[in-house]
């Protein structure tokens, strides 16, 4: 019997043994798991910070992103508006352009020069002791001009030197405006006397005869000269009235 005793006891040291080898066991691996978790916590507090830093990083970048193609599209936005701005310019002065060419209006005229004009003198019909002429200019050039208000006229001597010349513009009829197109003509009529009168010498036949007439269109300081062959002029004087 007392054998069977011992087999019991031993029996139940080891069951004990056993037990408490087992809940070491037990204990051992809950600390791991703890530690686990705790190490799990802590991964994935460093990646959740980790992930917020790269998230922020990510939305820095994109904002970035956005203010380049902000940009960009201000850029487009200028581009356009240069683009709006040169092409508005363009048609404006496109547009001006072909206001003034369909006005129809003609192009300014520019008087007549002397350097585009030929002379004429004829005679004309005489009265008791009255001499009259014509005086004619030509436009030469190849295109229009204007003729506006009187002849200058300075008698000249057969060498070409001057003679005392005294010249009376008639106000009946006063100047106008006139076109001239090319070949076109307008002209002035010129009257003188030839019987002595005022210094002139009774005796006088009012000498010396002119060869020659300077002319000087309106409102030029270059001339021409014309033969002179309508006799005497007494006293030099002249009267004239504007081309018309």
């Amino acid at each position: 019997m007392v054998p069977h005793r011992r087999n019991g006891l031993g029996f139940r040291v080891f069951a004990a043994t056993t037990t408490l080898l087992t809940g070491a066991l037990l204990a051992g691996c809950g600390q791991q798991a703890d530690s686990a978790n705790e190490l799990s916590g802590s991964a994935g507090e460093v990646m959740g910070t980790s992930g917020d830093s790269v998230a922020g990083a990510a939305g820095t970048s994109t904002s970035r992103t956005r203010t380049d193609d902000s940009t960009d599209g201000a850029r487009t936005d200028r581009s356009s508006a240069e683009r709006s701005t040169t092409s508005s310019t363009s048609e404006g002065r496109e547009s001006t352009e072909r206001t003034s060419t369909g006005t129809g209006r003609p192009p300014p005229v520019d008087r007549c020069h002397t350097g585009t004009l030929d002379g004429d003198l004829k005679r004309g019909s005489p009265g008791a002791g009255q001499r009259y002429a014509e005086l004619t200019l030509r436009n030469t050039g190849d295109s229009t001009c204007t003729l506006y208000g009187y002849p200058g006229l300075e008698l000249l001597d057969e060498s070409g030197s001057p003679l005392p010349t005294d010249v009376s513009r008639t106000a009946d009829p006063g100047p106008s405006t006139l076109r001239l197109a090319p070949d076109e003509t307008s002209s002035a009529q010129l009257h003188w006397g030839v019987v002595p009168s005022g210094t002139d010498p009774a005796s006088s036949s009012c000498e010396p005869v002119p060869g020659g007439v300077r002319i000087t269109p309106p409102d030029e300081t270059d001339s021409f000269r014309l033969d002179w062959n309508h006799g005497r002029v007494c006293g030099g004087n002249i009267d004239v009235t504007a081309f018309r």
